[in-house]
């Protein structure tokens, strides 16, 4: 995308949902000069967040999620999208997020401070090499 992109939603890709726990999808842009097998938290500025319900004890589908964000510059800054789910300790929810072994077109990251993942690490670099995050950002003009 070489002009300004505004985000209109977000396909999740869900493995697995254990009862219908929230999702929450941040937008954030990035300095493209970040090197991209990194994200450097401070250096984001969140543009967009929504949360829905994902679908109800459901395996190998999507979510859509409604979220509105602007990329203005889109040659100097990089959007970074995040996708988060509540602990479902409590309520006995789950959220697995989708992937696939196919070739991605960025590095997938995961962080989870329960699993002692403060800060986003690539998939790779916790065991799992083959594991690429499915999502697609809906832009429009």
């Amino acid at each position: 995308v070489t002009t300004a992109a505004n985000v209109a939603s977000v396909n999740v890709s869900v493995e697995q949902t254990m009862g219908a726990p929230n999702v929450t999808v941040t937008l954030y842009t990035i300095p493209h000069s970040v090197t991209v097998d990194t994200i450097d938290i401070g250096q984001l500025t969140q543009i967009g967040q929504a949360t829905v319900a994902a679908p109800v004890n459901a395996a190998l589908t999507s979510v859509n999620v409604p979220i509105t964000g602007a990329v203005a510059d889109t040659i100097g800054t990089d959007l970074v999208v995040e996708v988060s789910t509540d602990d479902g300790s409590v309520d006995g929810t789950a959220f697995y997020i989708g992937s696939t072994t196919s070739a991605q077109t960025h590095t997938s990251f995961i962080s989870s401070t329960s699993c002692g993942i403060s800060d986003p690490t690539p998939t790779a670099d916790i065991g799992y090499p083959e594991m690429h995050i499915i999502q697609a950002v809906n832009v429009t003009d």
